[in-house]
C-alpha cells in the first residue's frame, strides 16, 4: 500500500469517526433538552405563580420557551426570572407585574 493510499484511508476514517461523534453529540443534547422540557411541564403543572408569569413572558415574547429561553425561581417567596438565555431583552419587572395583575384580574372576574 503507497502513502497516499494510506493517507486516503486515514482522512476517511477520521472523517466516519467525526460523523459519528457529531450524531452522538446531537442525540444526546436533544436527549437532554427533552428531559428539561419535561420537568419543566411537571413543575409548572402544579405551581400557579410559575404559569402566571410563563404566561406573562408569553405575552411579551412569545417565542421564549420556558427552560429552553430562560428558567423561572423562587427568590424569598417570590417567583422571578432566574437565567434568560432568549435573543430577545430580559422583560422588565415592572412590565410583568402589570401583566400579571391583569391576568390575575381577568381570572377573577371570569
Amino acid at each position: 500500500m503507497d502513502s497516499f493510499t494510506l493517507s486516503g484511508l486515514i482522512v476517511s476514517l477520521f472523517a466516519v469517526g467525526l460523523a459519528f461523534y457529531s450524531m452522538w453529540y446531537n442525540h444526546r443534547t436533544t436527549q437532554e433538552r427533552i428531559r428539561q422540557i419535561a420537568r419543566a411541564t411537571l413543575a409548572l403543572q402544579g405551581n400557579q405563580d410559575e404559569k402566571a408569569l410563563c404566561a406573562a413572558i408569553r405575552e411579551i415574547d412569545p417565542h421564549a420557551c420556558p427552560l429552553l429561553d430562560y428558567t423561572i425561581e423562587t427568590r424569598n417567596g417570590e417567583t422571578v426570572i432566574g437565567e434568560w438565555r432568549a435573543n430577545s431583552p430580559k422583560p422588565d419587572k415592572e412590565e410583568l407585574r402589570k401583566i400579571l395583575e391583569r391576568l390575575k384580574h381577568q381570572l377573577e372576574v371570569s
